[in-house]
């Protein structure tokens, strides 16, 4: 028997004469783990079509926006899922324990900001000098005191967007 004839066999095992289909639809509501569906050319809504593969949420989430259209794929005449989708109200990636994803700009200015205070400061530490009156004869003479602790080094170079940026994961 050749390869594509065990293939073919297999897969008609499998689906046991049932043809995978996708319909283009509309969403109408979203029950998570699932959603309701309008197929674009029919007024029967299908609801149960899965939002992700099964019900842990430790996966990749695309939570539809009601009124998008999303592409249904089929597993047999009754189980549908989401495969494409045109908008999108959130995801989730693993989870939530981690909060929302950072707008990275924002952030490194406000690290620039935090570092040239923190820069700002060094600098005046480093140069203080105490003013002292001390008594060596029979009047008082002003002097100054250098501060015994050692110098501080700058915070250098600023942080730059790349230093934090995972360019392979996008937002916006």
């Amino acid at each position: 028997m050749r390869e594509a004839d065990v293939k073919q066999s297999i897969k008609d095992l499998v689906f046991e004469g049932e043809e995978l289909y996708s319909v283009i639809c509309t969403i109408k509501s979203v029950e998570f783990p699932t959603c309701t569906v309008q197929p674009l050319d029919d007024e029967i809504e299908i609801d149960g079509v899965r939002l992700i593969a099964n019900d842990d949420e430790k996966g990749i989430i695309n939570v539809p926006s009601v009124d998008s259209i999303v592409i249904v794929n089929f597993l047999d005449s009754t189980n549908g899922f989401i495969s494409l989708l045109s908008q999108i109200d959130s995801i989730g990636l693993r989870g939530d324990e981690f909060g929302g994803l950072i707008k990275i700009e924002k952030l490194v200015d406000k690290i620039n900001r935090l570092e040239d205070k923190v820069n700002s400061l060094i600098n005046k530490f480093n140069s203080h000098i105490h003013t002292t009156t001390a008594t060596v004869s029979a009047s008082a003479v002003v002097g100054v005191i250098a501060p015994t602790t050692s110098q501080e080094t700058t915070v250098t170079p600023n942080t730059k967007i790349s230093d934090l940026e995972n360019e392979n994961i996008t937002h916006g």
